[in-house]
């Protein structure tokens, strides 16, 4: 293999990896639409801020529900600063999981991920790759 040939691998492989996460992560969000059960959290005890350039950028939270079958769970979700303005009045939030998988969980209000636009990159490097692979076998 010579070294025209890593570039085109390596974006495939890449774009393959951005195409699964970004089925997955739709997938994951449309079973939470369809499926979900939603609980309140129990009272969080604080969250942590994210700093970049010394500056706050957001604000992540953990908070644990109780489910339906009677087990602990934490989920993780970044938040906007508004929702830390209502958290230091009413402590709790809405959660929602899966029944079957409750490690698959969404707080309510918290900054959707945008599955779409990896799942969109990872398309259009996926054909720049195979574009890549192309002129190299036909240089060759």
């Amino acid at each position: 293999m010579t070294d025209s040939l890593y570039f085109p691998i390596i974006f495939f492989i890449g774009s393959l990896v951005c195409i699964y996460v970004g089925f997955s992560g739709k997938s994951e969000a449309g079973s939470l639409d369809a499926f979900g059960v939603t609980v309140q959290s129990l009272p969080l005890e604080g969250y942590t801020e994210e700093v970049e350039g010394g500056r706050t950028s957001g604000y992540e939270i953990r908070p644990t529900f109780i489910s339906q079958a009677g087990t602990s769970h934490k989920c993780s979700a970044n938040i906007e600063q508004t929702m830390i303005f209502q958290l230091q009045e009413n402590p709790v939030v809405d959660v929602k999981y899966l029944r079957n998988k409750p490690s698959v969980c969404q707080v309510i209000g918290e900054k959707e991920s945008n599955y779409m636009s990896l799942l969109i990159i990872g398309i259009i490097a996926f054909f720049g790759s195979l574009f890549g692979l192309y002129k190299h076998y036909r240089m060759s």
